[in-house]
């Protein structure tokens, strides 16, 4: 019984394999991203992006490093 249990397991944590950088990207980062730009600034590793929704006029601040971006409001 414990060789069954310690297969399964050993099974079960060997088919969780890597997830693709591509997938999870998607869940984080928006196809579009759309914004009047009212401030910018560029350091080593991070463009900073403050400016504003075009349509609803909302403030947006926004941090973008490959590909990726983070709205920090």
């Amino acid at each position: 019984m414990k060789i069954f249990v310690f297969f399964s397991f050993l099974i079960l944590v060997s088919s969780c394999g890597e997830p693709d950088c591509n997938d999870v990207k998607k869940a984080f980062y928006p196809d579009e991203y759309n914004l009047i730009v009212g401030e910018a600034s560029i350091d080593n590793s991070w463009i900073k992006i403050i400016g504003y929704h075009p349509i609803t006029y909302k403030k947006s601040n926004i941090m973008v490093h490959n590909n990726w971006i983070d709205d920090y409001n």
